[in-house]
């Protein structure tokens, strides 16, 4: 009997089977790879156009600054007619604090340049008309009929080159009535506005282009620019014009070439050749099927130490949520930073709450300009850098602003903090409003003199030193009285101790009767002595002051047996001086108390005047 013949096992089925299996797997991995690449191409595009809104808005807070500066000169127009000379002094000031300005002009209602800043440079545009033609006269025609400023588009100066023309109207009082008196312009050359408005921001990874409805104003593109790719556009308000808008093209610096799709490019194909060659292995060799259940049972106990691991984790993560949890409702605020490079690794609830922001406006905030959050902060960050660097713990007194623009005193605690290589500084701030308002209470109270209100000694001996050192820059003369009691320990010998204090008290308000101007300043010296510093007045106005407190002392009658008319009288010494560098702020005080003791030597109740100190 024949044997049966053996049936051809289907292996060339098998092998189309795990090809076109390879293939399927293929053209997935490479529609995931595609889709993650242009993924990360949208991502990276956002965050240019996150960026260069950003700018934007830099920019035009840069220019507001400037054009403020112009506006408030507009406001002075009415002065600058009747005093040119006022006018280029406040231009020349202009021009000196923004470089970036061509010159300042004025133009009169006939369109014809009368006056400019600065002459040198500005030759072509002296006693220059503006024909029919030019570009700017429409917006000189807004700005007239809307009474407001208006930044012009581009044109050719006169000078030569591209430039920008800030436009305000100016009016004139005549007779009660404003009247129209043509326009001050502000004259940039475009280069420069734009290199001023981008100076230190950080833009020199950036390919920016800045153009308006006439052409291009200022481009700065990098080598590795990408063209291909859409810019990223923001409009920028310059001068409430809204004609200005920045681009920026994709370039190498900010399409970081993400490892992820590459990683799964390669992991997927070689993922679909490893299932394919293994099913192919399967496929002609069951007798590998005990290895297979024994890899399987490998990876059930791998699948099980790892949800053993996952479970500790949820665990440690569960304490973790609660710390945070409680920091949350601390009343200080605490906060981690990563200064290299600057980054709010964490920050709790009081943080931003006590601001009024929420947690992701206070971030996006202190990314863009964290001096508007806490004055200063740029300077603060290269301090905590050094303290970093040292690994030092500080404490700093600094001020947060809050939404609603209102300063809040900040006690903040700094300690370094290293994890895993990574240098981090955990921060502690606290309020203490009511400690600093405290010491200054408490500061105040070491000035007064409890008894009758007035500055104190050490008050006396403060105020005197700086304004020894103003009126010595202003080269003004500085007055003083020394101003006593006559017989007042008679008075107290006789009329008991509480009476005395309440003619001290009396004499006290006498005194301030007289002394109101602005830096003038009454003391009590000591016991029955007072001074009075009187800045700026010579010794024609201190004898004058004398004068009127002998008065005011003479019509209270204060009774008083010893003195020769029964009342309470009060002897002066006048003494007046120029500061100067070869005599100190005592010599003053020494004339001022000579001349009492003159005055009390002539018979009391009266002034007497010193030498004259220089």
């Amino acid at each position: 009997m024949d044997a049966l013949p053996h049936k051809p096992q289907p292996r060339l089925f098998h092998a189309i089977l795990v090809m076109v299996l390879l293939l399927c797997l293929a053209i997935g991995t490479l529609s995931v790879w595609r889709t993650l690449v242009q993924n990360e191409t949208h991502r990276q595009q956002e965050l240019l156009q996150q960026e260069v809104e950003g700018l934007a808005r830099q920019m035009e807070t840069r220019f507001d600054y400037q054009t403020d500066a112009i506006q408030r000169m507009a406001r002075r127009w009415s002065d600058y007619r009747r005093h040119p000379p006022a006018w280029q002094r406040d231009a020349d000031a202009l021009l000196e604090d923004f470089d970036n300005i061509q010159a300042i002009e004025w133009l009169d209602a006939s369109h014809c340049i009368r006056w400019i800043r600065p002459l040198q440079g500005n030759e072509p545009a002296v006693e220059f008309q503006y024909p029919d033609d030019h570009p700017n006269l429409p917006y000189l025609q807004i700005a007239r009929e809307s009474g407001q400023p208006v930044l012009s588009n581009q044109f050719e100066l006169v000078q030569g080159g591209a430039g920008l023309a800030y436009q305000i109207p100016l009016y004139r009082d005549a007779g009660g009535n404003p009247q129209f008196d043509g326009y001050l312009i502000a004259i940039f050359r475009a280069e420069a506005l734009l290199h001023s408005l981008l100076a230190e921001l950080p833009t020199a990874h950036l390919s920016l282009t800045l153009e308006d409805r006439r052409g291009t104003l200022f481009q700065r593109l990098r080598a590795d620019t990408h063209y291909s790719l859409p810019p990223a556009q923001a409009r920028v308000h310059l001068g409430d014009s809204d004609n200005f808008t920045l681009y920026s093209y994709p370039n190498a610096a900010t399409l970081h070439n993400s490892p992820i799709p590459t990683i799964t490019l390669i992991g997927g194909l070689l993922a679909s050749a490893l299932l394919c060659h293994a099913l192919w292995l399967a496929l002609l060799a069951t007798r590998r099927l005990e290895a297979l259940q024994l890899t399987n049972r490998t990876l059930q106990s791998e699948i099980a130490r790892r949800q053993q691991v996952e479970q500790v984790l949820q665990s440690s993560q569960s304490r973790l949520q609660l710390v945070l949890d409680m920091t949350d409702y601390s009343y200080d605020a605490l906060f981690i930073l990563n200064l290299d490079p600057f980054e709010i690794v964490y920050m709790n609830r009081t943080c931003w709450a006590s601001l009024g922001y929420s947690a992701e406006q206070l971030r996006n905030l202190l990314g863009i300009c964290p001096d508007d959050v806490v004055p200063g902060a740029q300077d603060w960050l290269e301090t905590l850098r050094e303290q970093s660097r040292k690994g030092e713990s500080a404490i700093y007194q600094r001020h947060a602003r809050t939404r609603t623009g209102k300063l809040v005193p900040l006690e903040i605690s700094v300690r370094p903090m290293k994890r895993l290589g990574i240098d981090y500084l955990v921060c502690v701030g606290r309020n203490n409003h009511q400690q600093l308002e405290a010491t200054a209470q408490l500061e105040r109270l070491t000035q007064i003199d409890g008894l009758t209100g007035l500055f104190n000694r050490r008050s006396f001996d403060a105020a005197l030193a700086a304004e020894w050192r103003r009126l010595q820059r202003q080269q003004l003369p500085l007055g003083m009285l020394m101003v006593d009691v006559d017989h007042f320990k008679l008075y107290n010998d006789t009329y008991g101790h509480l009476a005395g204090d309440d003619a001290l008290r009396s004499v006290s308000r006498a005194l301030q009767q007289h002394v109101g101007r602005e830096g003038d300043r009454v003391c009590r010296y000591g016991g029955e002595e007072f001074a009075i510093l009187l800045p700026g007045a010579d010794i024609a106005q201190c004898r004058k002051v004398a004068d009127l407190i002998h008065a005011e002392v003479r019509q209270m009658k204060i009774p008083h047996v010893v003195e020769p008319e029964r009342r309470l009288s009060i002897s002066i010494g006048i003494a007046c001086a120029l500061p100067g560098c070869e005599h100190p702020p005592e010599s003053l005080v020494q004339a001022a108390d000579q001349a009492l003791y003159e005055a009390k030597k002539a018979g009391r109740n009266r002034s007497a005047c010193a030498e004259l100190v220089s």
